[in-house]
């Protein structure tokens, strides 16, 4: 589910930024500002640049791949801790609000509004946390039940 998820954020509308150039009051978009949509899949070809802007959001997609990699292992103590550090990454998108980041070939803008991707891709992350949270609850029971 949660890779059908992740699939789906990569195909639709995920951000909208407007530009900001006004550096006076960047609360101000300028004139003849054009408002940009990116799906999730241009973010995720172009969303790493923006460690350079200090955004680390991006830096969730490979903590996800990890983590699904590694449920497979089942040590659910770990996979829980990096789930929820994966959401947490993720989460960090939502700084762009207040962030602005260079959003063409010299334009910067701020985050105005998120879309369907944001939220798939949100879920798909959120996914692990429930289910590895989960998993570590029963085998925690079971080992105590089993050591009675």
């Amino acid at each position: 589910m949660s890779l059908a998820l992740y699939g789906v954020s990569l195909t639709v509308p995920a951000l909208e930024f407007l530009p900001v150039s006004d550096s006076s009051n960047p609360s101000v978009p300028p004139a003849d500002s054009v408002q940009e949509i990116w799906s999730g899949r241009e973010i995720l070809m172009l969303g790493w640049l923006a460690i350079f802007d200090m955004q680390i959001a991006w830096y969730a997609n490979p903590l996800h791949l990890i983590n699904l990699g590694l449920m497979a292992g089942r040590m659910w103590r770990l996979n829980t801790a990096i789930s929820a550090l994966t959401l947490a990454v993720g989460l960090n998108t939502l700084l762009l609000f207040w962030q602005e980041i260079a959003i063409g070939m010299a334009e910067d803008g701020r985050l105005q509004s998120l879309h369907i991707g944001f939220y798939c891709w949100i879920t798909s992350l959120s996914i692990p946390v429930v289910w590895n949270s989960w998993q570590w609850w029963v085998a925690s029971t079971h080992s105590k039940a089993s050591s009675e």
